[in-house]
């Protein structure tokens, strides 16, 4: 399991993404590596999201995915999601900007 700093991935691997969640769309970035938690720095939020067999994502969660990691969604809003908590494929939508 790869990780690497916030820094990194926002010197290197950041696409503009946003997340729609029950009609409240959520910008940020995404990275297709995951991030160290601890590297984040205070005003930003940290969600991984998983692929399904066809390589579509298909969940979002506030902490580590393990298996079949599509990549990292970072941003400065809170999505609505406890610590540990995930929305599936039919919670959420997302879009690369």
């Amino acid at each position: 399991m790869a990780i690497q700093n916030f820094d990194e991935a926002m010197k290197h691997d950041r696409a503009p993404f946003a997340v729609m969640i029950g009609g409240v769309e959520y910008k940020g970035y995404f990275a297709d590596i995951r991030i160290n938690r601890d590297s984040v720095p205070a005003g930003w939020r940290v969600y991984d999201m998983r692929h399904d067999d066809s390589g579509d994502p298909c969940e979002i969660k506030n902490g580590y995915i393990v298996v079949n990691h599509y990549g990292t969604f970072f941003t400065r809003d809170s999505l609505p999601l406890k610590e540990g908590d995930s929305l599936y494929e039919d919670g959420f939508s997302y879009s690369f900007l």
